[in-house]
């Protein structure tokens, strides 16, 4: 969308002649390519197994316009773990693909999420017999020295001077990324770092930090922050759990049977927080924004948030929660 009107003319007309008559399968899910190739036509209704097929090889020639050894292609798919049949059958599609040249397609998941039953195996297995190169990389969380690093680099100093600081952090977070981040602005917030102006340097106070009543499991950690707001904004984001990692405000609200601008002043202190995102496209469909107008989309800023919102629901209530 950021090329030139001929540029988008030439993409218009390769995708059109790609597609064929069967453009609104792809615009369906794609709406924003509506963009590009202008509203498509309904297409013809098929048996499952036929649409199914399909839908298979339309989106392996729609991937095939944009991916190009000249001009590769890279689909980065997170949480894996949480992938459906439909979808896994969609990667090792386009996997097998002989025809399709200049993609890689890099996934992500939890490991100790994926249970060895898991579809996602039999399709890696799969892939993996049909000589497909698949190269698997273990992310640990970081260890010690690298954290140390970490702080180093986000407080400006040297890593001696954060040694003790990431220490602490360290034995709170397990080296976990995101919440050595979310660590990081709470003791800001209760003005255990400060930055001295005088000096032109962070500082703080590692044993008032160290005494700082944090729970060491990170899983508590959130549900301490998520359990302080008030019992209607709680609730709020309870059902936005129940959505998915993204929700649109609109659901959301039809949900809790109040309008957009209740709805958003109940999440306001997440949002505050940075627990949860608003998120909506803009004109051309190409950035993120972070606006406020009733139709926003709105997103989790990490699964563990979605997923401690979640568990903070009794099992007895989320029949209700699902059914609301």
């Amino acid at each position: 969308m950021t090329e030139s009107k001929e540029q988008l003319a030439i993409w218009k007309q390769k995708i059109l002649r790609t597609l064929g008559k069967n453009g609104a399968i792809i615009t369906d899910l794609i709406p924003e390519l509506e963009m590009i190739i202008g509203r498509q036509s309904p297409v013809e209704s098929l048996q499952p197994k036929e649409a199914q097929n399909r839908f298979l090889m339309l989106f392996g020639s729609f991937i095939k316009i944009f991916a190009d050894p000249e001009r590769p292609l890279v689909l980065f798919l997170d949480d894996l773990q949480w992938a459906d049949s439909s979808s896994l059958r969609l990667i090792s599609y386009l996997c097998r693909d002989t025809g399709l040249k200049g993609l890689i397609i890099a996934g992500a998941y939890r490991e100790n999420e994926i249970a060895a039953e898991h579809p996602f195996h039999a399709i890696l297995d799969e892939i993996k017999k049909d000589g497909i190169m698949v190269k698997e990389i273990y992310l640990p969380p970081l260890n010690r020295a690298v954290t140390a690093e970490f702080i180093a680099g986000v407080l400006c100093c040297n890593e001696k001077k954060a040694e003790a600081l990431a220490e602490i952090l360290y034995r709170k977070t397990c080296g976990i990324p995101f919440f050595i981040g979310q660590l990081l602005k709470f003791i800001y917030k209760e003005n255990l770092i400060e930055f001295n102006m005088n000096k032109g340097c962070w500082e703080w106070d590692a044993e008032s930090i160290y005494k700082l009543q944090i729970n060491d499991d990170v899983i508590a950690f959130m549900l301490d922050k998520l359990q302080k707001f008030h019992e209607e904004t709680r609730r709020t984001i309870k059902f936005a759990s129940c959505i998915g990692d993204t929700f649109d405000l609109k659901i959301l609200s039809e949900v809790m049977e109040k309008t957009s601008i209740e709805t958003v002043a109940l999440l306001m202190p997440a949002i505050l927080e940075g627990l949860i995102l608003q998120v909506c496209r803009s004109e051309n469909g190409t950035q993120l924004l972070y606006l406020n107008n009733g139709e926003d989309t709105y997103e989790f800023l990490h699964d563990m948030v979605r997923q401690t919102a979640y568990s903070m629901i009794p099992e007895e209530e989320k029949n209700v929660y699902t059914l609301k």
